[in-house]
């Protein structure tokens, strides 16, 4: 069995939906596939923005734009689907989209709680992915393969905001005693399950990752496959830098220290709660599903970050005091400092005052380089000079052999990519090398 995940990008619309159903067929020819899906591309954004306006005929607004892009993707899958499934899909959204009108409706009455107004939220925000398995499981139909539903509200079953295992377990099992033996592909929803109260609960922004690796930890897959819109695990983030190579493996250590310093290829409690698991995970793209993809291992060769040659960004950070000691914290949280990225043990460059930065309102981000030897941090301290950036700060913080630079968040881009070309370990996807666990093999 196998375990796959695509995420909003890889389906955005029609044509990519419908690719996704072709992997799954391809993979199902050969083993039972559990099927977890994100929200269509920039569905969940609309979904919070409509949560969040001032008054409910904005948010209803908001509301009629969303169904009308979903009609849209409906309405361009109507060749692949009969006029049975089609009709079926049309019914499923309409009576969605009406439900999130009642559950707005009663967001913005007054006499309602904020615990009512939070559990209104819930269901509201985890809509993109109920509409999200509707489509597919329509398209899988219609394209010959034998679906089931897997109610994510009815397997990830969570105490304390966390996914309780054992339950969890037991709940899958009832669910497929019911499913046929002949039944191909289970299809659930990702970013969400449900709690000690009964209630729909999050488990927070871009987690249908961490959806997959409980879904597959809980069905014994054999692996789990995350498909995005990116070949892999870059060594540097490709919204900074055109076209970086992709490692072909690394380890489990080494995926959580790059998520936690930024990289968003895949969510960090994925990484974190996969620890115990020992299944390993693929990073693919589903545009080109036939590329090897970067492969987290459970059983790597070599074991320690430091070996690891990346760079990271975590965007719009702000430099806080926690208990006199200065730290890097998200931009959220630079008030009450209640969650800490990064702690400064080391300086090693700034210009500007610490003090400055901290009580400054204008955004940092935060460029991590790992793997840097001491004479690495030279170098890019000499980078630096030559760039002669009003504001900067390079320190080490908790993981070994990183360095964190701090600039100004409008100049992260040219930083970066600067940074990027002045170091030697650092390729492009067209640079005649491998990159592999141990950074560049010449």
């Amino acid at each position: 069995m196998v375990t796959v995940k695509f995420g909003g990008s890889s389906i955005a619309d029609a044509g990519k939906l419908i690719n996704t159903v072709k992997i799954i067929r391809e993979k199902a020819a050969k083993t039972r596939v559990f099927v977890v899906y994100s929200a269509v591309y920039g569905m969940t954004d609309s979904f919070v923005k409509m949560v969040s306006q001032a008054t409910l005929a904005e948010a209803t607004t908001e509301l009629v734009q969303l169904q009308q892009r979903y009609e849209k993707i409906i309405e361009q899958l109507c060749e692949p689907l009969d006029d049975t499934l089609y009709y079926r899909l049309v019914d499923q959204l309409g009576s969605r989209l009406s439900q999130v009108k009642v559950w707005l409706a009663q967001c913005y009455q007054s006499r309602q709680s904020d615990a009512q107004i939070r559990r209104n939220h819930n269901q509201i925000m985890t809509t993109g992915e109920r509409l999200s398995v509707d489509i597919t499981l329509a398209l899988s139909e219609a394209m010959g393969l034998k679906v089931a539903h897997l109610d994510a509200g009815e397997v990830i079953l969570l105490r304390q905001g966390r996914a309780d295992m054992a339950t969890s377990g037991q709940a899958l099992a009832n669910k497929l005693a019911q499913v046929d033996d002949d039944t191909q592909v289970c299809i659930m929803e990702g970013f969400y399950g449900r709690n000690e109260a009964g209630d729909i609960e999050t488990l927070g922004r871009n987690a249908s990752d961490l959806s997959a690796v409980l879904l597959g930890h809980l069905s014994a897959s054999s692996q789990i496959e995350i498909y995005s819109d990116q070949d892999g695990i870059c060594i540097a983030d490709p919204r900074l830098i055109y076209n970086p190579a992709v490692f072909s493996r690394i380890n489990f250590s080494q995926a959580r220290m790059i998520s936690q310093l930024g990289a968003s290829i895949i969510h960090r409690d994925s990484i974190s709660n996969h620890f115990a698991m020992n299944i390993p995970v693929w990073i693919k793209n589903s545009h080109r599903p036939e590329l090897p993809g970067t492969l987290i291992d459970v059983d790597s060769e070599v074991d320690d970050e430091a070996s690891l040659k990346a760079m990271c960004c975590m965007f719009e950070v702000a430099v806080g005091k926690v208990d006199n000691q200065y730290m890097m914290v998200n931009r959220d949280a630079k008030k009450c400092n209640d969650e800490q990225v990064c702690d400064i043990k080391r300086l090693i460059y700034q210009t500007g005052e610490l003090e400055q930065l901290a009580t400054s309102d204008e955004p940092l981000s935060m460029l991590s380089f790992t793997g840097l030897s001491s004479s690495d941090e030279r170098m890019l301290c000499m980078s630096l000079d030559e760039l002669a950036l009003g504001q900067c700060l390079v320190f080490n913080g908790h993981f070994k052999s990183v360095c964190s630079v701090v600039v100004p968040h409008q100049q992260v881009k040219s930083v970066a990519r600067r940074l990027f070309d002045a170091n030697p370990h650092f390729k492009r996807y067209d640079d005649p090398v491998s990159v592999t666990l141990a950074g560049v093999a010449l």
